[in-house]
């Protein structure tokens, strides 16, 4: 957005994939037009200023905020579920592995990973020294590589 200038276009696919927050998506209306670019639906609705086209995309933001709210009414209905019928949810913690059952079982690699992590660190080297160090050992990261951002999360967590 900050890349846009006066006379450039934003051509969005759909109205309602603009933003899932009605006032987010006025907000970018207005900042368009007091910055002199335009935003236009590649589907057509609402990009005339009518009264009526004003109305359908105030109609359109709301139902995108709507279905955001649903979607997230259903995500927190659909986790409750699994969690009362005693399934796991979330994520599986960094040193462990989960079955198709559910159930958690050690991973030795990635627990050994972390003890390496930690008695590194605590004699002083870098967290960047720490992921070179785990990157060189061969051990792997779930992420595409050891970072100093994932070996100070590594360390930290119980």
């Amino acid at each position: 957005l900050a890349s846009l200038a006066p006379g450039d276009v934003l051509v969005v696919a759909k109205r309602d994939r603009l933003a899932r927050d009605m006032l987010h998506a006025l907000v970018l209306e207005r900042t368009a037009a007091s910055s002199g670019w335009s935003l236009v639906s590649a589907s057509g609705e609402g990009d005339d200023d009518t009264p009526a086209g004003v109305l359908m995309r105030s109609i359109l933001y709301a139902f995108a905020e709507y279905e955001r709210g649903v979607i997230r009414q259903r995500t927190r209905d659909a986790l409750a579920r699994k969690k009362a019928a005693g399934m796991r949810v979330g994520s599986v913690p960094w040193g462990f592995t989960a079955l198709s059952d559910g159930r958690l079982v050690e991973n030795l690699d990635e627990q050994e990973a972390r003890r390496i992590a930690r008695d590194l660190t605590a004699a002083g080297k870098s967290s960047r020294a720490v992921a070179r160090a785990l990157t060189e050992l061969g051990f792997k990261p779930r992420a595409a590589s050891w970072t100093s951002q994932s070996v100070g999360r590594l360390i930290s967590k119980p």
